[in-house]
């Protein structure tokens, strides 16, 4: 429609009298966006800054908004930034049951992060090709998402029953990183099995370890002798 024809409209709406001014310019905003069907939001019972929410839905998702307006979906009790993340989340499948009127939007945003990064999670865990006493292992010490990220790389090429034995519960991602780097070289990690302990603590640990000590002055004689 150009520009005349538009205000045609919208002179034809403002006579049925059944919209007020805010909600004639939200249906003005709306024919001026290329391809977006109006007619869905033609409905009296739509405030004004839902109307813009379903636009911009439209505008920056491309999804099809007539179930949630169809649903009614603006009469929830969510204002309309909440409902725009609300609707963001649902149209593409996550779940949803778990956000409330009450929530502000950062809260929104957090739980549905935290949902998306289990959906993934649980996804890896389903295309891994671990054995199922790893994975159950894996999931119980109930490690951050980096960290069952990182073993589930490693899981897929090699073994690692006797790694996940060890009691990983409370270490974070940069603790397990280096407690894999050095039980991948051989040695005994039971001395710095402790997530009270920084990966620094851990490297001096294992330095002084007598398995290291003896490591290097295997190096060293080794060494001397190639030299004489």
């Amino acid at each position: 429609m150009n520009y005349q024809e538009i205000n045609q409209a919208i002179e034809e709406l403002a006579k049925s009298n059944v919209y007020n001014n805010s909600q004639l310019e939200a249906i003005k905003y709306a024919y001026n966006i290329r391809n977006f069907n109006v007619n869905l939001i033609l409905d009296p019972s739509i405030p004004s800054n839902m109307m813009l929410m379903y636009v911009k839905l439209v505008q920056t998702y491309k999804i099809d908004i007539s179930k949630y307006i169809n649903g009614k979906w603006h009469l929830k009790g969510f204002d309309d930034k909440q409902l725009y993340y609300l609707i963001a989340y649902d149209s593409k499948g996550y779940d949803i049951s778990k956000i409330t009127p009450n929530m502000s939007v950062e809260q929104i945003q957090n739980t549905m992060n935290n949902i998306q990064k289990s959906a993934k999670l649980n996804e890896s865990y389903n295309k891994s090709n671990m054995s199922i006493s790893e994975l159950s292992k894996l999931k119980e010490y109930n490690l951050d998402n980096n960290s069952i990220n990182f073993l589930l790389k490693i899981g897929e090429k090699e073994d690692l029953t006797n790694f996940l034995s060890n009691d990983l519960t409370g270490f974070s991602y940069e603790q397990i990183k280096y407690l894999y780097s050095a039980y991948s070289t051989g040695a005994n990690i039971k001395n710095i099995l402790n997530p009270k302990l920084t990966v620094e603590q851990m490297k001096n640990k294992m330095l002084y370890s007598k398995e290291s000590i003896a490591f290097t002055q295997e190096i060293m004689e080794n060494h001397n002798s190639k030299k004489k």
